[in-house]
Parts: C-alpha cells; structure tokens; sequence
C-alpha cells in the first residue's frame, strides 16, 4: 500500500514539474494519505493545504474460527500543498513559495520590467531605457528605477516632458523633472533649461547656447531667458546690438597758409548735430590740422567672475576717424582721411585724443568745398564659456558687439565772386540797391531802405553805409567830407535812419558783404532841406463832363469818356533859387560801384478807380503820365454805369519827384428814377381806384418811388380836378433816405405803413421806397381849405413829382373817381351753372354759382363768399381776412372741399370798387353723403348651402349656420366654438333668425359647439328648383336714403355690367322675383344688388357663388384606378386627381373612405374623413387616403382579401360612392439572402454549378461585381435593385438602381480608389416592402504597390529586460541589438518586421524568400524561393545550410491573398562561424628613464581577419 502512495506522490510531482513555474499545479491529486510529505513545507512561506476525504475500504477475517472474510469501511484524509495564488516556488525543490507572480511572471523571467526602445530615462549615471522593478507581491511592483513608476503588474516610463532627461512620478500624470537637458549643475550659470522655479517643466535659461540668450549686458530674473532685460541702451536677443553712440567731445579742423595768418577753421567743441558752413575767399592754404576726442563708457559689469558663463567682458570706443573730402562744385573730386591709432573691437578703450596733420589741396577755385567728416564708433566683445563642450570652461567663444558711429560734419567752402544787385540783371524790375525814400525831404531824420542784394554762392553776411556831404561847385563832389558810419549792419535789417543838421545835397554809400568776405558798394543822393514847399493855386482841379447844375458832381449823360482838368493848378520855385539842382559828379573810387543813376524829370500823371460799391473796383488805372503837358487836361475813358463812383488823382512832380496832388470824385446817373403801384388804398386793399367817400381826408394814397443808382432828392404831389384842373391839394414830403445801410433803414422805417421797403444805392446811403399820405386840411402844404371834398360819381387827379439825387425828374399822375352807395344782391345757387340745383351729392367737392349782383356807378370789384354748416353773417365778412373761412374771387362761382358728410351752405357779398359790401345771400344747401349703400340680411327662397359654426370679423359674435342661411346667436360661445368657427367678413348678408316679437333666436353653445364643425370659408349657395327666384333683403341705413335697387346676375363677383340677367329696377322695392330658366345646370354665377343713394351713391353686393345642381358626383375609371398598399404601418389607397369630376359643382365636394371584406363593406372600417399619413397629404383635389391599421375598427389579417371604398358628396348633397379591386394583405418581407463578392475577371451572368470564394480584395479600379442568393417571399414576387458604396448600405458611389429578377451584377465604367473598400448592396424588392443586404466589403488593391512605414529587422526581436537577476547573479548574455549584423549560427537565419495598422487589413499575407550575396561585390542572388507564412511579423527558418564568410539577407513580401505588393528585404546578416586569424605580436621594452624619463613597453600586432570572408575590405 506505501508503494502505490508513493507511485501517486510521484506523479503528482511530475505533473507540477511542467508548472512549478507558475506557482504550483491547480490539478488535484488523485489520491494521498495522512502525514503526507513532500517539496513544500507546510507553514513556510506562502503555503497551503488542500485536504479531502475519501471511502477505504479493507478485510478481515471474521465468522467462525475466522474463517471468514470481511470488509471494513471507513474515511481517511488525503492532502497536499501547493503555492497561494499569484505565488511560485523558485526551483521545484523549494519548500516555499518565495517569488511573486506578475503578469504570468516572476523576477527569474523578467517581471514588471519594459524596454523602451523609443524613449529612455537620461540620469546623471546613465541612460535607462528598462523600467527594472521587482515583483514583491502578486501583481504587484516595487522598487521600479528612478523614472519609472510602479502600475500593477509593470514597472512604466514617466510621461514625457520637454527638454527633461530625467523624469520621476509616483503615476502616469504625476511626473516631475529632476534634470533638464543641458544643466551641468544644479545653480545659477551652468544650466541651458531649468525646472527649479517648476519642476513640471523646463525652462529655458539664458545660456551660452545660440538658440538661448547671453543676456550681456543684461539680467535674467529667476534664470529664465524670457525674463532677459538688457542693460539700459543695448538690446537684441543677446543683448548684443549697442543702442546708443559714443560722444564725440572734441572735433577741430584747421586749414592754414605758411605764415599762419590767413586761418580758416571751425568751432572745435560744436556738438550739434546739424552741417555748419564755414565760407573762404582765401585759395593759398597749405596744411591742414586735425583733432579729435571720443568717449563711450561700459556698462556696470556685475557679473559673478567666479560662476557667471561670461568669462569676460569689454565695450567702449573702437574707432575714431577724420575723413575730408574734396569736391569740385558737387563732383567729388578726393579724399584724405586720418585714424586714430590703438582702438580696435577686440581693443576698445573708454575714450582717447587723437591729433594729426596733413597737407592741403591747392588750386582751390570758386565754389570748391571740402566736408570733415568727424566719426566714432563703439563696440566691444564679450567672452563666453560652452559649458555643455567644456565643463571646465576650456571652450570659450568670443562674440563682437554690434555699434553705433556718431559722425559730425563741417563744410569749409569758397565764394570767390563779389555780391550784386538785382538791377545789374537786364530786364529784372527790382528795388533800389539803396532808397532814401525821397530825394527831397525837410524831414531831418531820414529813413533810407535797401534791398535786391544777394549773393549766388555764400550769401550776404552783413551790410555797412557811409554819409557823405557833397560840396557845392559847378558840379558837386562825393566821398570827400564823411558825416556818419556803421559798419556792422545785420542782413536781416533792410533800413536804417539817420539825423541831419544841415541843409544840403548828401549821398548814402551802402556795402554789401558775403560770408566769404566778398562786397560790393552803391550810392544814392538826395536833397535835404527843411524850408522847401512845393504850392497849389488857381482853380482846383475838377470835370467839365459832368452836369454844372449838380457842382460838377454827377454825369447825367450816358457817355464813357470824362475829361478831368487841372489847369495852372501847381508850381514850385525853390530848388532853382538854392542852386541844389547842379549835377554830381561822377565817384570813383579803387573798386567800381553802383551809380544813382534817377534822372530829373517834370511831369503830370492821372489816375482813377471807378467802384460799382465801395468795395468793388470795377475798372481803375494807375498814375500815367499825360501825354501833353501844356493841355493840363485828360480824357478818360471808362468802363462804368449809372450808380458807379469815379475817384481821379492827379499829381504834378516837379524836378526831383517832389509832388503835389488833387482828387475829385464824380458819379454817374442818366436815369429818372421810377414811379411805381400809385393807387388808393383801404387797409390791406391796394389797387382801388374808386373812393367810397365824398371826403377827401378819409382817402389813402399810396406809391413807391426809388431810385437804386443816386437815390432820392425830393418828393411832391398834388390832387386837382379831372374837368377842371382845379387844386385840391399838393405838399411836397420828405425823399425817406439819410439810412447808412440796410439794417438801419429797416430800423428806421419798419414802423411805417405796410414796413419797411428798403434799398441802397452804392454811394448815397439806403431809403424807404413806399410813400404813404392821408391828405389832411394844412395852412401850408395838405389839403386846401374849402377844397377837401368831391362829389358823388365825380373824378379826380393825383399827381406824383419825385428827383433823384442827380437832379432827374420823373411825373406819373392816377385817375380816381368817388362812389359812395354800395352793390345790390344777387341769387345763389348749389351746383354747376348750366345745370339742375341739385341738394344731395357723394363727392366733397362742392360748387356753387350766383348771379345778378351789380353796382351802377363802379361795378362789383370782386366777391367773398363762406362755406359752411350754417349760413354766414354779414359781420363774418372783412376785408382783412382775418376769417379763415372766408375766400375772395373775382368770379361767379365758388367750390369748396368738404372733410367730413353733412350739409353746406354758400353764403356771397359783392364789393364795388369803392370797397363797399353788398348784403349777404346764403345758398339753400347741399347734402353731402359719401356713404356706399348696401343691403344686408338676404334672404333667397328654395336654396341650400353648407353651414356651421361661423364668427364675425372681431371675433366678438358667434352663431350657428344653417343650411336654409339662417344665422342664430351663440350668447355662450366655448372653447371649442371659438375655435372651430369660421371668420366670415360678410357676415351681415346672412339673416339673422328672430321671433315674432322680432328678439333674435339664441342658441346653448355647450349643446352645439361640441357637436358641430365650423362652416366652409367659401359658402356658395345651391338653387335646387327651377322655378321663380325670390330674393328680399335689409337695407343699410345712411343719411342719403336709398334711391332704387337694382338686381342682376353675373359669372363674375362685384361685376358692375353683370353679362347672364343685366341689371333691372325692383321699382324702389326691398325684394324682388326672377324667372332664372334660362340659367343651365352647374353654371356658376352670381346675384349682384346695386343700391342707389339719394347722392347718387351707387353701392353694389354680392351674393354667391351660386349655381344648379341636379347630378351626383362621377368616378371616372371605376375599381382599376385605384391603388391600394401596405406602406410602412399606413394602409395607403390613391387614385389620379382627375379621376373624380362634377362639371356642376363649383365648391370642395367632402370626400370618405370605408374598408370591408366585401365590394362597397364597411365591417372593418366605416366611412370617415380622407386622412394623410406616409407618403399621403391631404391637398385638394385629393388623390390619396391613408390609415393606420392600428388605428382601424378592426385589424387586418395576413393574407385576407379586402377593399377600400370611396364616397363623394356634392355640396347639393349628390352622393358617389366607388370601391377598389380585391387587396390582399401580404406583410411578410422578402427573406435576408447572402451577397458575394466577385472578382470581376471571374464574373459569369450564369450561376456556376460549384461553390465560389467571396472576394476580399481586387485589382480592376472601373468595375465590381457580386451575385446574390436566398432573396425569397412565399407568395410575392420579388425583383433586386442594387448599389455600391464605401460603407455598408451606402450609394454615394453607384445610387439604387433596378436589375431586374437577376441573381448577380457587374457594374463598370467606375473610378475606385486604391485601398479604399467598396460595398454591394442588394435590396429585394417585393410588395408588401423591401428586405436589404450589404456584402462584405472588397478592397481595390494595386498590384506591385509600394507600401511605406514598413521596417525589417535581421535577428530575433530584442528585449534586454526579459531577466531578474538575484543580488548575487550576473547577466552574461551577449548584448543583442535591433538589427543583426553577423550571426554565428550557419543553420538558420530569422527577420521580423512591423506593419502600421492602417495598412494590415489588406497585408494578411507574408511570402519569405532568402538572398544570397556574392563574396565579393554587391550582387544578390535568390538562395530560397518565396514560402507562404500566413499572418506573422516574424520568421525563423532553422532547415539552412549557410557558408561561413557569407551575407544573406531575407525578403519579405507582404500580399492581399493572391495579389501582392513590392518586395522589401533586411540590409543582410554575415555569417560568422569560425574564430579570426590572429597575427604576430611583438614587445619591446623601452627604458628612458635615465634624463627623468619614462619606462615603457611597447605592444605591437597585425590585424586579426577572417578566415572565410573573401572581401579583403571587409575581412579585418
């Protein structure tokens, strides 16, 4: 029995042998026994037991003399251990279970451990690209390398961060930096990013790398190259750009002869920026001397020496230089240039004197310059340490700052020629070179001018004069006796002032000098001579044209030419008697100058300016000299007009230009002035010419006088007898001007009568032009007494005088004739003359004439009338006006515009000329109503229409509509009425059902809203005899009444010519009766009222449309047009629109639908309203019906016979009803069959007999095909559409089109895009809907395509993570790489590769070929043929016999099932297998020690090769 334990113990350890591994076996074994014992211990680490029971069963003897035998039962206890879950044993002897499980792993197989081979950890040891880790408890790892964190099972890289060689993080999202790409140390100076303000990035740091910032001179706050400030006045991304230049301090240059007197040179300390000028006439210099001084200081330099990138640090002044260069006018013709020694950029210096000295151009000519062009430039260096080249600062770069030059310019020019005068230029007109003004004065101080001195090249400097006295002789002489001088006189002064003492002849000398030190000089003479007078006498000057009577002032004749006379009006004696008017003599001093060359003349000269206002000079002319001095006369000849001012001068010079002059002003009018509107006036009233008085005190006389080019003198008038010629009166009054403008004029006079009517003339001020006079009885002007009356129907004179002020009269003289008794009155009629008076009209514009008004003695003048509601009285007509009701006319006729209907009255009075009224005459009135009249309420006999529920257009009242047109009142509408209701807006023509009483018959609005519809929005009215028509109606009440009726019948509404009846007279009667046999059935038309108001107001009311109707609706086609189909949930049933008619209904007939199971049945549905649903909407005329078979009375079962029948009422109550043919009800949908793709070189119409491989991908780009089965319906037919798309069930790129009863289809002619897939859709198609199935998909493949991102490795994958070593365990694999390069197994070769995921779908296919390279050279050849692999991204072949020394590499070919793509292969694996040659190796021992030298022993050998390599290049 221990045996067979044993046996079992035993194979149960040889069972856990092959999963110790994992941790133990999870296989009960088959038996085991109590005190068991084996490998693991129980109690030792991560043990347990797993114990059971079981039956034994044993003999023994038993019965007498136990001879017999027995069985004994009972239980025994069978166990065993193993590992706790997630626990393994380390060897299969242990007694414990010591590793942990993660993942399937334990450390001895490389658990929690990943190589990364595209990311890496960098720490300051090292690179770590296995994230490490040790598996301590199931599942679970610890002790990951820094940079990695512990995630269950695996030990994985930190996330990534910018510039970070060094991450930690306790989670994927938690990581930290804790070394920055190009941090040497963790301080300040020694790190190109940093993450010690944020360890969750790095910064970049101002550095000495380029694509950082130096920041020299300048700060970087917290390190950071964004917070880079550069020092004040440099800037640039390194600070390297100097903003500011240097100061020049000192710049001097200094042209001078060989003696050194003549010197020309400029202000050494000029520091403004501007060109100055420094100007010569010297041409002999001979050296020249330059001097120069620049500073420019650094920046502080607070740089830690110690730490600081910055190894050093210098700036300041790197250049000064003097450049003078020499032109020839603007042609540069050399250069001479001087530097300053001992500066350069990698030498700059904080500032520095310089001095040289050259010598200069000679043959220096007019306009020659030379320009010193003093410059500095600054600049400097900066040293900086590459710490990532050289820790220890052995790498420093040296970087040059960019400058700044200050330059300051001097211009030394030569002016060689002399300054001028503007008058030595022929032909230039100018100033005087120098002017005293006047060369005769008494004026002791004496103010002289100059101007017109210029200078072409160096300009003027300054001026001097000088004052000479001439002395007296047969001629005067000049430049002897000087009296004043000033020799310092500014360009910008052009006058100075003198004092003389002395009587006597004088001349000014006045220099002009240019910069260069050039001049010129001229004189001028004069006369000084306190006690000379130049006299007028005689007669004053003056003109003979104008008119004597007005002294000579105003030319009264239209004449252009005016002679102007000044005859012995001037002398003077003086000069001659003093003898001051002898010649000069000539001056010549050493240099010529410019002689006073104004000779003596006597001479008059006339001028004049003629003003049309006295602002406007419309012609003048300057002082001319007349041609005959002995006429002392002149003739002018002008451009002028009445109203114009003439101004003449007339100056008479004597010998030298002394003068005297006389000025006259003379003005021009030969016009009378006008006399204008002389009539009576009564108020407001102008023009009249008849006075209504025989008292000549009570008459106004009116005029306007005026004059607009001399204005008013005088003004007189006179009234005298017409017969007679006997005085009544006169005066003369006042010419109302003496206003300076028009303002004051209007100031003046706006008091006077109808205001001011003001004018001005150009030169005489501005006047009043209205007079008005009331005569009054005066002793002296006025009225004469006893002559202020005239008698009845007598007439008289007025006579009116005025005179311009140019002394020009103008008479006009107005008959008046006096009327004292007033019109007699007249008839007025409402209305047009020539017609009947009428007093009712519908327009507002009323008319109305009036006759037999007249005057005797002076005839009706004109006439007022007013229009009112009412007649006028006398006291609301005035001549004022001041009523604004009141309209004046001169004809016999008036009109007036009514606003609102009512009655108007004309009331009239005539005037007579004398202004005196007639007696008022009022009209009889007319009535104005523009009311339309109607008719309401009609009621017509034996007729029909639909009612309903109907509301007026406020929406206030509600009633119920019967079919006989009775209307009857809703008092308590609901909800529901006022909702379903129908607005009618001609509400009013339906009569409205009343009681005897004459109260309106109401109705209960919870009774009939709810059980009633509203009433159609077009009612017609339907005639079902064809009898006597008998109409009545209301009339509408308006002020006008009605005049007659009229009734016809017309096809169309509102027809005011109705063309069926044409209108005739109801004789003034509210009905009428109408024989309408003559109107055909199903004629359509319309009855049409016309009302007549009293104003012949006409007002027209329809009613209909009406028509005949006496036959039902008809359905044309009968059962066959309908159809009727299950769509979707909808039992859908429609029919052509034209299939129902009824040529004498002209409103919607009302359509129903039944459904039976019998022709014409209605047991499944009754008849009900036509309803939309699916594909079905309701319009008019309807052609379809739909209903929900949920919805039905009852339901419908699957292939059952039924109908639909249709019923059509005409609006005359006609009733059609049709029914359909048979409709089975077939619900069931085709059966879902299968598609197949196909390639289409392969596509036959005919079904092949054998199966068919469904496609997945295909090479034609223009066609796709696929064949289809299992489509089936047990009782339909079925037919298939099909479509192609990129997706299941899409169309977009073949839409749904029939095929027919085919099983399969070929669609060509496409463009299919390469590694795109395309889907066949089939849709089966039967009656009762449609069943739809896509296939699979195919992908159109290019054949021999090239795929990219696909790589190929030589060698197995590698993973250097894959083993946890003990503390005391060593890793002696061979370190693997990506891609093997030699290999020394001569048995095998493997490859793998990566696919990217997008393009695996259509690379399901691997073909494996083995190449073979030739010894030497580089040719391939094929050592394996293609073998098919499947699906797999790796390959080992182990079958191979390879040659040591040679290169094989593997081709992959990845393919689509049969269609396939280029090839790609590995650079190729050299197979190694036997060990190098080695060469000979030779020791020397050298001994120099002797001198301190080194002892040494020197190891020399040839190359190893290799013994089977053939390439001599590739052998060693």
């Amino acid at each position: 029995m221990r045996e067979s334990v044993q046996l079992i113990v035993f194979s149960y350890f040889m069972k856990c042998t092959l999963c110790w591994w994992l941790g133990g076996s999870e296989e009960v074994p088959e038996t085991g026994y109590a005190g068991y014992s084996g490998p693991l211990k129980e109690g030792n680490q991560n043990v347990q037991r797993v114990s059971w029971y079981e039956e034994t069963k044993s003999k023994y003897h038993c019965g007498l003399f136990n001879w017999g035998r027995c069985s004994r039962y009972g239980a025994a206890e069978k166990y065993y251990f193993k590992c706790l879950d997630g626990w393994a044993q380390r060897t299969q002897s242990s007694d414990k279970c010591e590793l942990a499980i993660c993942d399937a792993k334990t450390n001895l197989m490389g658990a929690c451990s990943i190589y990364y081979s595209n990311d890496y950890q960098k720490t300051r040891a090292g690179i770590i690209r296995s994230s490490g880790g040790s598996c301590t408890s199931p599942d679970t790892c610890t002790n990951c390398k820094t940079g990695y964190y512990s995630d269950g099972p695996y030990c994985r890289i930190c996330g990534k961060i910018d510039h970070c060689n060094h991450r930690v993080c306790t989670t994927g999202s938690s990581q930290i930096c804790e070394w920055c790409e190009g941090e040497l140390r963790p301080e300040p100076y020694y790190r190109a990013y940093t993450q010690h303000l944020d360890n969750t990035q790095c910064q970049k740091a101002c550095s000495w790398r380029a694509d950082s910032t130096r920041c020299y001179p300048g700060e970087c706050t917290n390190e950071l190259a964004s917070n880079c400030v550069c020092a004040t006045n440099f800037g640039g991304t390194h600070c390297e750009n100097i903003n500011d230049s240097p100061d020049i301090l000192y710049n001097f240059c200094e042209f001078s002869d060989t003696s050194g007197f003549n010197v020309l040179k400029n202000d050494p300390n000029w520091d403004l920026n501007n060109h100055p000028i420094i100007w010569t006439n010297f041409v002999a210099y001979k050296r020249i001397k330059l001097e120069i001084h620049a500073k420019y200081l650094q920046p502080a330099d607070n740089r830690d020496p110690a730490k600081h990138y910055v190894r050093g640090f210098r700036v300041g002044v790197i250049e000064e230089k003097v450049t003078l260069s020499y032109y020839k006018g603007s042609t540069l013709n050399s250069v001479k240039a001087s530097t300053c020694p001992g500066m350069d950029k990698s030498q700059p210096v904080d500032d520095k004197f310089c001095e040289s000295s050259i010598n200069s151009w000679t043959g220096f000519e007019h306009d020659d310059k030379v320009i010193a062009e003093f410059s500095s430039t600054n600049g400097g260096y900066v040293k900086v340490a590459d710490r990532e080249q050289s820790y220890n600062d052995g790498v420093i770069n040296t970087y040059y700052y960019n400058g700044q030059t200050a330059t300051r310019e001097f211009e030394y020019h030569w002016d060689l020629v002399d300054p001028f005068h503007c008058s030595v230029s022929s032909g230039t007109s100018c100033s005087p070179f120098v002017d005293v003004g006047t060369d005769i004065t008494d004026n002791p101080s004496i103010t002289f001018t100059w101007d017109g001195w210029s200078d072409a090249l160096s300009g003027l400097d300054h001026y001097e004069y000088d004052l000479f006295e001439l002395k007296d002789g047969l001629e005067l002489v000049d430049g002897n006796d000087k009296k004043q001088t000033n020799a310092n006189v500014s360009v910008a002064e052009s006058s100075a002032t003198i004092t003389m003492t002395e009587p006597g002849m004088y001349s000014i000398h006045m220099t002009a000098v240019d910069k260069a030190g050039n001049y010129m000089t001229g004189r001028n003479l004069f006369l000084f001579d306190d006690e000379s007078v130049v006299d007028k006498q005689g007669d004053p000057t003056y003109c003979p044209t104008a008119s004597e009577d007005t002294s000579y002032i105003w030319v009264v004749v239209d004449t252009d030419k005016v002679k102007v006379q000044f005859k012995d009006r001037f002398i003077n004696t003086r000069h001659k008697n003093n003898r001051w008017l002898n010649g000069v003599q000539t001056y010549n001093p050493s240099k010529v100058i410019y002689e006073d060359l104004y000779g003596t003349i006597v001479d008059f000269q006339v001028s004049y300016e003629v003003h049309s206002a006295p602002d406007t000079v419309k012609d003048s002319r300057l002082l001319t000299s007349i041609s005959q001095l002995k006429n002392q006369y002149d003739i002018l000849t002008l451009n002028w007009a009445d109203g114009d001012r003439l101004t003449s001068t007339v100056k008479a010079f004597d010998v030298l230009r002394e003068f005297n002059e006389d000025t006259i002003v003379i003005y021009k009018d030969a016009t009378p002035p006008l006399i204008e509107n002389l009539w009576l006036t009564k108020g407001d009233r102008l023009n009249i010419s008849v006075h209504n008085l025989e008292d000549f005190t009570q008459m106004t006389i009116e005029w306007e006088a005026y004059d607009i080019h001399s204005g008013m003198d005088s003004v007189y008038w006179k009234l005298y007898d017409y017969k007679t010629g006997d005085l009544h009166g006169y005066e003369n009054i006042i010419a109302q001007g003496s206003a300076a403008d028009i303002s004051s004029c209007e100031s003046q006079y706006g008091s006077y009568a109808r205001g001011a009517n003001c004018y001005c003339t150009p030169f005489q001020g501005c006047f009043h032009r209205h007079f008005q006079i009331k005569p009054e009885i005066k002793l002296s002007g006025g009225l004469l007494q006893n002559k202020d009356s005239g008698m009845h129907e007598y007439d008289y004179y007025i006579e009116v005088s005025v005179t311009n002020i140019a002394n020009i009269t103008t008479v006009l003289k107005k008959k008046i004739t006096i009327d004292i008794s007033p019109p007699h009155s007249g008839i007025v009629h409402d209305g047009i003359k020539g017609n009947q008076e009428i007093d009712y009209q519908q327009g507002t514009d009323l008319k109305a004439y009036w006759e037999e008004f007249f005057d005797r003695e002076s005839g009706v003048f004109f006439y007022q009338y007013i229009v009112g509601t009412s007649c006028a009285d006398k006291n609301d007509f005035t001549l004022d006006k001041t009523n604004p009701n009141l309209v004046e006319t001169y004809n016999t006729f008036g009109s007036h515009t009514a606003s609102v209907d009512g009655t108007y009255y004309f009331t009239v009075v005539a005037y007579n000329r004398a202004l005196d009224p007639s007696d008022p005459v009022c009209s009889d009135g007319v009535t104005v109503d523009s009311s339309v009249p109607g008719v309401q309420e009609i009621v017509v006999e034996n007729s029909q229409i639909t009612g309903g529920l109907i509301k007026d257009s406020t929406s206030t009242n509600y009633y119920i509509l019967g079919s006989n047109r009775m209307r009857r009142l809703i008092p308590n509408p609901t909800a529901v009425c006022v909702s379903r209701a129908t607005l009618l807006n001609d509400i009013d023509l339906y009569p409205q059902e009343k009681f005897d009483n004459g109260s309106l018959v109401e109705v209960d609005g919870n009774v009939f809203c709810a059980n009633s519809s509203g009433a159609p929005s077009n009612i017609g009215l339907t005639l079902y005899k064809s009898s006597l028509m008998e109409i009545s109606w209301e009339p509408v009440d308006i002020p006008a009444k009605v005049y007659d009726y009229e009734l016809g019948f017309s096809s169309t509404s509102g027809s005011a010519a109705p063309d069926i009846m044409a209108f005739e007279s109801t004789k003034q009667h509210a009905h009428h009766r109408v024989v309408h046999t003559n109107i055909p059935d199903g004629t359509q038309f319309y009855i049409i009222i016309k009302t007549i108001s009293k104003s012949n107001v006409e007002g027209l009311t329809t009613l209909g449309p009406c028509f005949m109707d006496t036959t039902p609706p008809e359905f044309v086609g009968g059962s066959s047009v309908f159809t009727v189909k299950l769509s979707g949930d909808y039992l859908m049933t429609s029919w052509p629109e034209d299939a129902v008619s009824d040529s004498e209904e002209f409103f919607e007939l009302d359509y129903k639908f039944a459904v039976g199971h019998s022709s014409f049945g209605t047991d499944v549905q009754d008849f009900q309203p036509l309803l939309s649903g699916d594909s079905c909407t309701l319009n008019y005329p309807p052609h379809c019906t739909a209903v929900n078979i949920s919805d039905m009375d009852w339901f419908l079962h699957g292939h059952h016979t039924y109908y639909v029948s249709i019923k059509i009422t005409n609006s005359a109550g006609l009733v059609t009803i049709q029914t359909s043919d048979p409709y089975i009800h077939d619900v069931q949908l085709p059966a879902e069959g299968v598609i197949i793709d196909i390639d289409p070189q392969n596509y036959m119409t005919d079904i092949p007999l054998k199966d068919i491989e469904d496609v997945d991908f295909q090479t034609s780009t223009t066609s796709i095909s696929a064949r289809w089965s299992g489509f089936a319906h047990p009782h339909l037919n079925v037919t298939y559409k099909i479509g192609i798309g990129t997706t299941a069930g899409g169309s977009e790129v073949v839409s749904m089109k029939d095929v027919g009863t085919s099983l399969s289809h070929q669609e060509s002619g496409l463009s299919l895009t390469p590694f795109e897939t395309y889907y066949f859709t089939v849709t089966a198609v039967s009656s009762a809907g449609v069943s739809a199935v896509s296939s699979d998909g195919v992908t159109i493949i290019t054949e021999n395509d090239g795929l990219s991102g696909i790589t190929i490795h030589d060698g197995k994958p590698c993973n250097m993570t894959d083993l946890t070593l003990g503390h005391h365990e060593d890793d002696n694999r061979l370190v693997c790489a990506v891609d093997a390069d030699v290999q020394i197994s001569t048995s095998s070769l493997n490859a793998y590769w990566s696919v990217p995921v997008g393009i695996q779908p259509y690379t399901t296919d691997a073909y494996i070929a083995i190449e073979k390279r030739t010894g030497v050279g580089n040719m391939w050849t094929i050592f394996r043929d293609f073998v098919h692999y499947a699906t797999v991204f790796d390959v080992s072949i182990n079958d191979l016999t390879l040659d040591p020394g040679i290169k094989y590499r593997i081709v992959l070919k990845l393919c689509a099932r049969t269609i396939c793509f280029q090839t790609v292969h590995t650079d190729g694996v050299m197979v190694i297998a036997n060990p190098p040659i080695a060469g000979d190796i030779t020791i020397e021992h050298l001994n120099t020690t002797a001198g301190n030298g080194v002892e040494k022993l020197l190891v020399s050998f040839t190359q190893f090769y290799d013994p089977d390599i053939e390439d001599t290049t590739e052998k060693l």
